[in-house]
């Protein structure tokens, strides 16, 4: 009975610690190009903290310098403290407080932001190259984007990448 017992903590204390992984839950990106060359981004962000990476809060890495203007920032409904900054031609959004550690489990942030839209204008057409998730430290479970273009605009040419990092 003894090694029936220990076997069954074992097993549970495997199970827990299986479940106890930080992870993006969904990212989910809508962008909208506007006619003035500029582009609005709201992201919908889940995550799940653990403690182990996401203490305080999350940090969006975007890999290319932008003009990024943050509208709004939300963490489970209510505003959040951001900092933005620049390190090594990086631009980083921090979302959260120094003095703040989150509860463990489901937290979701909607980020609201504008910037000049990173297109490329070529003889064929013009190319929006955006790196959409940005750079984390942890697996996605799942993310989708919604691409919203000016009147008139016409999508002749589409193709995505993605670029799984192990």
């Amino acid at each position: 009975m003894r090694r029936l017992a220990l076997a069954f903590l074992l097993l549970l204390a495997q199970t827990l610690g299986a479940a106890a992984e930080e992870r993006v839950e969904r990212f989910h990106c809508e962008l909208n190009i506007l006619a003035d060359g500029s582009m609005r981004v709201a992201e919908s962000i889940d995550v799940t903290v653990e403690g182990i990476i996401i203490k305080r809060g999350i940090l969006r890495t975007f890999p290319m310098p932008t003009d990024m203007a943050v509208e709004s920032v939300r963490r489970d409904g209510a505003p959040e403290i951001y900092a933005v900054s620049d390190a090594d031609g990086l631009r980083e959004l921090r979302v959260g407080q120094a003095e703040v550690y989150l509860t463990h489990g489901l937290h979701h942030y909607d980020i609201v932001y504008r910037m000049t839209a990173p297109i490329i204008r070529l003889p064929n057409g013009d190319m929006l190259i955006y790196p959409v998730t940005g750079t984390w430290s942890f697996p996605f479970q799942k993310a989708d984007i919604t691409l919203e273009l000016p009147d008139g605009a016409v999508i002749a040419n589409a193709m995505a990448s993605v670029r799984r990092v192990d």
